[in-house]
């Protein structure tokens, strides 16, 4: 078992909070069979979801004002929930450069441990086999 945060330089997680901070995007996928510890790997204590907010906040605390905003969201079947606010109506709607999710909840952030704090309650509202999306955007 690797340490996470070797795990996340390995995964590409310094080179994706650099292109987030050069104004790209930047995307992190755990793929794999049921029960290969994706979940624990991305989203559980010290994950990379967590190293990633944590590199990207203490980054934009120096370099500027500008303010992350977090959603969750899973797919499920074919049926996609706002974790955060689960009677949500979404809606998928295409746009010039790719496709967004109308009427997910966004949270304003620029601390890593309230982020951890909106991934566990998240997470806690995740369907079993569900895919869970996290969405980190800079404004």
């Amino acid at each position: 078992t690797l340490p996470r945060e070797q795990l996340f330089e390995l995964l590409g997680g310094g080179e994706a909070v650099a292109a987030v901070l050069r104004g790209e995007d930047a995307l992190i996928v755990g793929y794999g069979q049921t029960g290969t510890g994706k979940t624990q790997a991305m989203l559980g204590e010290r994950g990379i979801a967590s190293l990633l907010c944590e590199r990207l906040l203490g980054q934009l605390v120096m370099v500027t004002r500008a303010v992350a905003t977090i959603s969750f969201c899973e797919l499920h079947g074919e049926r996609l929930r706002d974790l955060l606010a689960p009677d949500a109506q979404l809606a998928v709607i295409e746009v010039a450069d790719g496709i967004r999710v109308e009427g997910l909840t966004r949270l304003a952030c620029r601390e890593a441990a309230l982020v951890r704090k909106l991934v566990l309650a998240a997470q806690a509202r995740r369907q079993l086999g569900s895919h869970f999306i996290v969405t980190i955007q800079l404004e």
